[in-house]
């Protein structure tokens, strides 16, 4: 097998083009390493004036910026995305409605004084729920956090896109107010058009005085997050998940839980006013206001493109990561092009996975060229607007599917989830094979988590002994 240089967003990694070999081989397949695959610099001279000395030389002696783009291109943006890569891009919000929607705003606002927020993660003690109007900044309820780097105080939370459905938490909530807000963004130039409508169903707010912030977790967006600082300063701390060597299902990220110990991000980034942070999915966050004042943050999701490639290279960790599972049906379509062969669910090994890939494969290539063409993948999904099964396939990016790149991305897929689902114990594996629909690994009773989790981390332990 020889080596191919391929650009991933801001590194360059050696990855695998060889139409030939198994390069994607569950039992000799090697994740990128974190350190080279998420690139970071130093550079963030606009959030130090927002600090004063003593803020500022702790920060420097600790952050370790996300690349920023002042200058962002649509196959640029979605490249970086599809790579699942952590960047920020200044000053987006300067043409938005929105932009000066800063704490004091929403205490006086007509329309939104009256709506209610709520403080998350408080350390136990019941949250305060409280309306804009209340004078809702002086109240401090602390998170608990042992670790000193984290945020002490609890954050206010407006989830406002909720109002879409039935059980939204508050009365005081109305649809004018999320139709208000849905007019005070605009989608940003660089972005595809169809991700407004991502973005119209996904706001949230987040408010917090210095030293308040969210504490360490993951959540279970499968798509990227698009967080805008609108007033104030705020420090975020990331990482992907980790490499795993036994399957979990349970949640190991759970809010708060990796503040007993000293953890270690791999970015330690500071946003401003009109700062964007995009962040993929499966990455552990933190966030923090620090500097004076405080600060609003509003948060969408959105879905196109999907952080494919990210997805495949670091599929390992994905399948045995609980905290990601919603990801696995999604991934599933991805790789099987849409199979509703229930008997797929449980994957296959690899070997007869790559037999059972030729017969899909024919069905593809409609011409019979030994190729299959984004126009042929489309036609099969009935969807010409969505490249995802594509991308998983398109192993060396030259915007074609050979059958070697289809065996190897359908069996590589195929493989992992089968090893996943044969190592877990055999009275769970219904719950590595339920539809994620009306099913959540996160609705599982505690009790069964926790044994679930000793379990894991028993297996994983003994693995590395090995």
């Amino acid at each position: 097998m020889h080596a191919c240089w391929i650009v991933l967003g801001f590194a360059e990694i050696v990855y695998f083009c060889d139409s030939v070999q198994d390069v994607l081989d569950p039992s000799s397949y090697i994740e990128p390493e974190d350190a080279v695959y998420w690139p970071f610099s130093n550079n963030n001279e606009d959030a130090h004036k927002h600090m004063n000395s003593e803020q500022e030389a702790k920060l420097l002696a600790t952050q370790n910026d996300a690349p920023r783009i002042t200058d962002m291109s649509t196959s640029q943006f979605d490249n970086l995305i599809r790579d699942g890569q952590v960047f920020v891009v200044p000053n987006i919000s300067s043409e938005w409605e929105m932009k000066d929607w800063d704490c004091n705003f929403f205490s006086k606002d007509k329309e939104f004084r009256t709506a209610e927020i709520q403080q998350q993660y408080s350390n136990g003690a019941d949250p305060a729920i409280v309306p804009f109007e209340s004078g809702w900044t002086d109240k401090d309820i602390p998170t608990g956090v042992a670790n000193q780097e984290a945020p002490a105080l609890a954050p206010f939370y407006w989830g406002i896109k909720d109002v879409q459905y039935e059980d939204a938490a508050f009365h005081s909530w109305k649809k004018a107010m999320l139709t208000r807000v849905q007019k005070s963004f605009k989608l940003p130039h660089f972005m595809a058009p169809g991700n407004l409508a991502f973005m119209r169903r996904t706001p949230e707010f987040w408010f917090g005085k210095p030293g308040a912030g969210a504490k360490a977790h993951m959540d279970t967006h499968v798509g990227t997050t698009m967080s805008v600082q609108l007033a104030g300063t705020k420090r975020w701390r990331l990482r992907a998940l980790d490499a795993r060597r036994a399957p979990y299902l349970a949640m190991i990220y759970v809010d708060g839980d990796l503040d007993s110990t000293r953890w270690e991000p791999h970015y330690n980034i500071t946003l401003s006013k009109g700062d964007a942070l995009f962040v993929p999915p499966g990455f552990v966050h933190e966030t923090l206001t620090v500097g004076e004042g405080c600060a609003s943050s509003v948060t969408f999701q959105f879905g196109n493109p999907m952080a494919v490639r990210y997805y495949r290279r670091f599929f390992p960790r994905v399948r045995r990561t609980a905290d990601i599972h919603e990801a696995w049906p999604v991934i599933q379509g991805w790789a099987t092009l849409g199979s509703d062969d229930v008997a797929l669910k449980a994957g296959l090994p690899f070997t007869k996975a790559k037999s059972k890939a030729r017969d899909i494969f024919k069905v593809v290539d409609t011409n019979k060229d030994g190729i299959a063409s984004k126009a042929e993948v489309s036609r099969l999904l009935k969807s010409p607007d969505d490249d995802h099964s594509f991308t998983w396939h398109d192993l060396n990016e030259d915007g074609q599917v050979t059958l070697s790149e289809f065996e190897q991305g359908f069996a590589f897929w195929a493989g992992i989830t089968h090893t996943a689902v044969a190592e877990t114990p055999r009275k769970w594996r219904k719950y590595q094979l339920q539809d994620m629909v009306d099913f959540n690994i996160e609705d599982l009773p505690r009790e069964l988590t926790q044994k679930m989790w000793e379990w894991a981390k028993r297996k994983e332990h003994k693995k590395s002994e090995l």
